[in-house]
């Protein structure tokens, strides 16, 4: 018998977020375990900003008394504002390879959708396009860069059997550090060589003034671009609290024309690695080990989250500044011992961008999918 209930207490959150660990994920070499602490702060009204833009369920489905899948539905008031009304979405979707419990939780969870007033559901979003999202459709074999999804080859046959259809694929790029192509050395230079233009690295003294420069060359540079939310204030001394203790000044670099910030290439250290070598991180302790590697371990691979140039910039003088970027930061990580990483996520059709790693030597290893469904009037 399945049951599926609504999340109500700190026990059943504990279950939701600790739950697939062992049901579904227990043996598969790629999975990376959760920092209990911070999920469980991630699903706090008190210290997610999302929660004052959004209406969130959290569900679970027991089959037989255990743990058997999970799913949050969520509705997004800036997604509203920005795209228009009626949609809602679906995340942090894990459910175990029998169909009754995926056609259980996503028939509670439309349930609930339609009842806030939703016509579509989009996901997976946890809890928004800033935040991890999309079903991994190709590339099982590798672990997830960080702050990436993982999931079972079966999902995708179960969301698809309940009437979910492709709306957009994410591609993730593998990427080695190496002797950069000849032809974007020479752009790189020639760029180096403008007046005005400075390159200069994130300042720790002062994280959340650079973190919320980021976020605003963010905003700017990727509005025009399928499902864009702004990502505010409040959200980018989150971003800055949270991703402090991993951040590598070095990686975090912005490019300045007559002292105003143009362009901004972000990358972060793959802590994935170091989570999956410590095994599970529950408590204070685990949270001490995981920290202590990292410290006197560090990761030799990285992911480059952001590399972007404001519109207003575009052009200008300034036609070679994302190729300087790029060299530089393959430069920099170089000299820090990454030897290679990943570039995500871009969106399958976002052509420029894709030719320009395919440029710096980037090769397609993994595709994430945005799934979408009208929802029909219940009878």
């Amino acid at each position: 018998m399945i049951e599926v209930i609504e999340v109500g207490s700190k026990r059943e959150l504990r279950e939701f977020v600790l739950g697939p660990v062992e049901a579904i994920y227990r043996g598969d070499p790629c999975f990376v375990p959760p920092i209990l602490r911070d999920q469980l702060d991630l699903f706090d009204p008190k210290k997610t900003p999302f929660f004052k833009r959004g209406e969130v369920r959290l569900l679970l489905a027991r089959k037989d008394g255990r743990f058997a899948g999970r799913l949050s539905v969520q509705t997004n008031r800036e997604h509203d504002r920005v795209h228009g009304p009626g949609t809602g979405f679906f995340g942090f979707s894990d459910f175990v390879d029998d169909p009754e419990v995926p056609a259980a939780l996503f028939a509670e969870g439309e349930r609930l959708l339609r009842a806030l007033g939703m016509r579509r559901v989009m996901g997976p979003f946890n809890f928004d396009i800033n935040s991890d999202c999309g079903l991994l459709v190709e590339g099982f074999d590798d672990p997830p860069a960080v702050l990436m999804t993982h999931n079972p080859p079966w999902y995708a046959a179960h969301l698809e059997r309940l009437g979910y259809r492709k709306e957009k694929d994410l591609l993730a790029w593998r990427y080695e550090v190496a002797d950069v192509p000849e032809l974007a050395r020479v752009a790189a230079d020639v760029q180096r060589q403008t007046p005005g233009l400075v390159l200069r690295e994130a300042d720790p003294a002062h994280l959340e003034r650079d973190i919320r420069i980021v976020t605003d060359i963010y905003n700017d540079a990727w509005s025009d671009n399928w499902g864009a939310l702004p990502i505010d204030e409040e959200e980018s001394r989150l971003i800055a609290r949270h991703l402090k203790p991993i951040l590598r000044k070095e990686l975090i670099l912005f490019a300045e024309l007559d002292g105003q910030p143009v362009g901004v290439s972000f990358g972060i250290p793959d802590i994935n690695r170091t989570l999956r070598e410590v095994g599970r991180c529950n408590s204070w302790w685990d949270l001490a080990r995981f920290l202590w590697r990292l410290r006197f371990h560090p990761p030799t691979r990285g992911r480059l989250v952001i590399l972007g140039i404001r519109k207003a910039a575009r052009g200008k003088g300034l036609k070679y500044l994302s190729v300087l970027l790029y060299v530089e930061m393959n430069d920099r990580a170089r000299k820090l011992g990454i030897t290679g990483g990943e570039c995500s996520w871009t969106l399958e059709d976002n052509v420029k961008i894709n030719r320009g790693i395919e440029l710096m030597g980037g090769k397609v290893y993994k595709k994430y999918r945005i799934y979408g469904k009208e929802l029909a009037e219940q009878t």
